[in-house]
């Protein structure tokens, strides 16, 4: 919200040597680099760049080294599988949970594990796993593949990592994606090709680029191109090649330095510098090892509660967007307890808790220096007077519409935020608002309620339509007078004491439950089919559906036990 964009120009040239063009972005400008922040700037260089003549200053030709990806820990397995697959954290980890468990292959009643222990911050690998590896690369790939030496990854500080368990990687090499991707489930085959790959690519030999950058001046103008081919995939081969292709400028193989060129077109483009991109789950749990918060068996129950508390919510993008309630929470925590909000306390916590347990550090010596501070901490939190809503309340700049006397505050009620009036009960102004992209608040005007044609059963008077805490519903516009409100209601009466069954809302779902409540507490919170049991005559039966969509009927009587599958 505080970022606020800066316009600048790019300028690309055509450049055409015989038949073959290419593109060579302006970088300088005598010994300046270009800097053009508007389009009177971008235009008088555009028309000053047409009226030079070019000449290839130099080439520079070398091979670049792209290096293969260290094994999978659990992060790092995270952050692939949302970038590649779409997993989200949870799912990877219950799909990871499966692979580690076992899966029946040959044997439908012998479970087989296909991956190691996927909750690790350790990037070593056994002497048994590097000897497999190394072993199919060569039978399958050939020795040209094939380091003279193993590739080490576990560089990594003992103290910040757990290495009571290797890296993620398939328990057998010889056991090919391939091979056994019918006896898997789609989003098992998925991630344990994801796994078994980066496992056998991290063994071998890196992929191998040859790069040319050209330079091309006139007058005081400097223009640079960069192309670069594969010449050997290496570990590619096996971890998939990147779409190098995608923007690559080919460069004329017969190019000279000293000679002429012809520049044939200049692009002129406008652009404005983005703000600091959202987290996604994958940035977001990259962040958090980078900080140090959390550990690898932490990092999805970590994503789940900040979304299940309604701290963030997801935009379209699926990337994190902190909700008002967030905000305002993290503010007041900060604000009182900001010793362990600071992210170098999490980590350093972290540190000292593996000291305990690698008996460097005395446990109850730890308890004591954190939990003084804590303590200190808390009770001033406890004394704040006021209620936790009023402490969470947030200030803004809104002159309350009705009383005039004082500036709205983003306050939190059991059915979301709301824009209120500090001065209540003087003034008792509400309303629902919007925040803009820039992060400035609008009030968003509550809809009248909508008359209906239908006409209340009780006093004649019509129905109207409104909003309430769980989303629509129909009452009597003669309300405080009169109290009836339309509910949906079964075909069937209640097998308890014969009164209507009729649909009910709850800040958990929808549910069928008895009119009589609370003298009845029959209730049933799954969906129905009204229609009656073969085999007990019960008037109804539940409706179960599948991910999948498959439709299976149940009888709720326990010891009649009907099941149908549609």
């Amino acid at each position: 919200r505080a970022f606020k964009p800066e316009e600048y120009w790019t300028i690309d040239g055509l450049f055409k040597q015989k038949k073959d063009p290419f593109v060579a972005a302006l970088t300088h400008i005598g010994k300046k680099k270009l800097d053009a922040k508007d389009k009177k700037t971008a235009d008088k260089i555009v028309d000053d760049v047409k009226k030079q003549s070019y000449e290839v200053e130099s080439i520079d030709d070398k091979t670049r080294l792209k290096n293969p990806l260290p094994p999978f820990m659990t992060s790092s397995l995270q952050q692939a599988a949302y970038n590649r697959l779409g997993f989200s954290v949870k799912k990877t980890m219950q799909v990871a949970q499966k692979l580690y468990e076992g899966v029946p292959l040959d044997d439908p009643s012998t479970p087989v594990a296909l991956i190691t222990y996927m909750r690790t911050d350790s990037l070593r690998l056994s002497d048994t796993a590097l000897k497999s590896a190394r072993a199919y690369i060569s039978a399958t790939y050939s020795k040209e593949y094939l380091p003279t030496k193993v590739n080490v990854y576990d560089k990594k500080s003992k103290s910040k990592a757990q290495d009571a368990h290797e890296a993620v990687r398939p328990v057998n090499a010889n056991l090919s994606p391939e091979s056994i991707k019918r006896k898997l489930s789609p989003d098992q085959a998925k991630l344990y090709t994801l796994i078994w790959q980066r496992f056998i690519a991290c063994q071998m030999k890196p992929a191998q680029y040859a790069q040319r950058v050209v330079t091309i001046k006139g007058g005081s103008y400097s223009f640079k191109a960069t192309g670069s081919t594969l010449i050997f995939d290496g570990f590619l081969k096996v971890y998939g090649v990147e779409d190098e292709d995608k923007d690559k400028v080919k460069i004329p193989a017969d190019l000279q330095p000293k000679q002429s060129i012809t520049l044939t077109t200049v692009d002129p483009k406008q652009h404005f510098t983005q703000p600091p991109p959202r987290y996604t789950e994958a940035s977001l749990v990259k962040e958090m090892e980078k900080e140090g918060i959390g550990r690898p068996s932490t990092y999805a129950t970590i994503l789940s509660t900040i979304q299940a508390r309604d701290y963030t919510k997801l935009d379209e993008k699926k990337r994190f967007i902190p909700t008002e309630l967030g905000i305002a929470v993290t503010h007041l925590l900060i604000k009182n307890l900001p010793h362990i909000m600071d992210t170098k306390f999490t980590a350093n916590m972290e540190e000292d808790l593996d000291k305990v347990a690698q008996g460097e550090l005395d446990r109850d010596k730890l308890l004591r220096s954190f939990y003084k501070e804590f303590q200190e901490d808390l009770k001033k939190f406890k004394g704040t007077t006021g209620k936790a809503s009023q402490k969470a309340a947030i200030p803004t700049e809104l002159t309350c519409p009705t009383c005039k006397k004082h500036k709205l505050n983003i306050r939190f009620g059991r059915s979301g935020e709301f824009l209120g009036c500090p001065g209540f009960p003087d003034c008792d102004f509400t309303s629902n608002f919007e925040r803009t992209e820039a992060g400035e608040i609008k009030i968003v005007k509550a809809e009248p309620p909508k008359l209906l044609d239908e006409k209340c059963p009780k006093c004649g008077q019509p129905l109207r339509k409104l909003n309430g805490r769980f989303g629509e519903f129909i009452a009597c516009s003669g309300y405080p007078k009169c109290k009836y409100i339309q509910q949906e209601t079964a075909s069937f009466t209640c097998p308890q004491d014969k009164g209507d069954v009729v649909r009910r809302v709850w800040r958990g779902g929808k549910f069928w439950g008895c009119s009589n409540y609370p003298k009845c507490k029959f209730a049933i919170f799954d969906e129905i089919e009204e229609k009656k049991c073969p085999k007990c005559k019960l008037p109804f039966l539940i409706k179960k559906t599948s991910k999948e969509g498959k439709v299976t009927l149940l009888c709720s009587n326990k010891e009649c036990g009907y099941t149908n599958e549609k």
